[in-house]
């Protein structure tokens, strides 16, 4: 009886284990849903005019090729040619 009661506290101990090890990854898989969805909605934000990227109510256009290649939205601020994305003049003052 003895024994019998020492392997089922010894289940329980591996069951508990085992279901914090679990908790952690659905925590984990948790954050990562929010942060895809926060990506996805960025995307669904940004509208492309042929050359750059708009967010609706930003004068200040986002830079093409980093959103493009690295899904990063950095704004084109500070200068009126983009070369790398064969812009001459995109009317920013």
């Amino acid at each position: 009886m003895r024994n019998t009661l020492i392997d089922l506290l010894d289940d329980l101990v591996e069951v508990k284990s085992e279901f914090v090890t679990l908790k952690a990854v659905l925590l984990g898989k948790e954050e990562e849903i929010q942060n895809l969805k926060a990506q996805l909605e960025g995307k669904t934000k940004l509208t492309f005019d042929g050359k750059i990227y708009w967010l609706e109510g930003d004068k200040t256009p986002y830079c093409s090729k980093c959103y493009e290649k690295d899904s990063l939205a950095f704004h084109l601020s500070f200068a009126k040619a983009y070369p790398c994305l064969g812009i001459v003049n995109i009317g920013i003052a």
